[in-house]
């Protein structure tokens, strides 16, 4: 599994936005990390607790390449998709980083 982060697209188009700022031009990056190893799991059944783990380690490393790219800190508690908070950054818990607040205006000069 390879993975990809991207950063860039939401200071044209900011969560909930419904028109895109596209000057000044904006710098978009899109870096693809080292292979994450989820050869270990190969053969378990897919029951949640497997996908779980294998989302973590994803987006872990995802984490890792966005604290790269941004140059800050990941948030201590990542957001899940569905309006929850799971668990600390860092940890293999399977939620997607940061909330969708936590990013509007982040580099927009808002």
């Amino acid at each position: 599994m390879i993975p990809v982060a991207q950063w860039g697209p939401n200071l044209i188009l900011a969560y909930g936005g419904r028109r895109p700022r596209l000057f000044p031009r904006k710098t978009m990056i899109v870096q693809a990390g080292p292979p994450v190893d989820l050869a270990d799991l190969r053969g378990l059944s897919q029951n949640a607790e497997t996908l779980k783990a294998a989302t973590g380690r994803i987006m872990d490393a995802i984490t890792a390449q966005l604290v790269a790219i941004r140059g800050e800190e990941p948030p201590e508690v990542r957001f899940a998709s569905n309006g929850e908070f799971n668990g600390e950054a860092g940890e293999s818990d399977g939620a997607t980083g940061e909330s969708p607040g936590e990013l509007r205006g982040k580099g927009d000069g808002e």
